[in-house]
Parts: C-alpha cells; sequence; structure tokens
C-alpha cells in the first residue's frame, strides 16, 4: 500500500507540475524513473549490498615480527631478526568468492531493473488511465451539451 502511495504521489506531483502544458508519455515515466524514492532507495542498497560482496576478498595484512637473539658464546654476537608474514591460500580459495561476489552483483544488478521495470509500467498504466478517463469526461461533457 506505501509502494502505490509513493508511485501515486510521484505521479500527482508531476501531472501537477505539467497542468498547462502537455507531456509526452516518454516524458512522464522518465521523471517517474528520476524522481521515485522507492526506486534511489533501491539502488543505493543494492549498491552497498554489491560493495559488501566484494568485502573480505582481499589477502589479510601483513604483519611485522622481530626477535632478539642473545649470542650464545660471547664471540658469536648477538643477532636481531625482523619478519614480514603475509599468509596466504591456494589460489582457488580466491578466485569461487572473488566468481561468487561477480554472480551476486549481477543479481542485484538485475533486480534493480526489475525493480524499475515493475514502477514504470504502473506508473504507464495509471498514466494510460488518467488519458483515458480524462477522454471519457469530454466525451460525456459533449454528450451534456448536445442535450
Amino acid at each position: 500500500m506505501k509502494y502505490k502511495t509513493m508511485v501515486l504521489t510521484s505521479i500527482a506531483f508531476v501531472y501537477w507540475l505539467n497542468v498547462n502544458a502537455q507531456s509526452s508519455l516518454e516524458a512522464v515515466l522518465w521523471s517517474i524513473e528520476k524522481n521515485n524514492p522507492s526506486l534511489v532507495a533501491d539502488r543505493q542498497f543494492w549498491e552497498f549490498q554489491r560493495l559488501e560482496y566484494k568485502t573480505g576478498l582481499t589477502l589479510p595484512n601483513p604483519t611485522v615480527q622481530g626477535q632478539y637473539l642473545f649470542g650464545s658464546p660471547s664471540t658469536a654476537g648477538d643477532q636481531t631478526d625482523f619478519f614480514v608474514v603475509q599468509p596466504f591460500d591456494f589460489p582457488k580459495t580466491y578466485k569461487k568468492p572473488r566468481e561468487l561476489a561477480e554472480e551476486q552483483g549481477t543479481l542485484s544488478t538485475s533486480s534493480i531493473a526489475a525493480r524499475g521495470l515493475e514502477v514504470l509500467l504502473e506508473g504507464k498504466s495509471f498514466c494510460l488511465e488518467m488519458v483515458y478517463r480524462k477522454q471519457l469526461k469530454t466525451q460525456f461533457e459533449g454528450r451534456k451539451t448536445d442535450l
């Protein structure tokens, strides 16, 4: 119900802006697509989901370790070692999550497109209904004046 209210409000707003001027159906649909808050929210949500799918695909951060070794015989001397450690897995374990993230990104893109088509279809049917009602009204008014 909330969804229909938002669509009808946006269509009424567009119609109110163009009260004196006739606009084409494509212009009205473009305006609905641009100004519909649910479509904007869906785009932002799926963009966030797409970014979330890509998190955690990189290697963990490297660590730096150091140790100081005392020389056992005094002639050997002391020794200081520094290590940079980077853990990694086999390449296939990185490839599969990346492929999964790409597939989920494709799914999110198709979800955005499907939602947009739903809203535009409802807006188009509403606009056509308004055109039909307006023409019906002019016919009835013409009949009233003929009587």
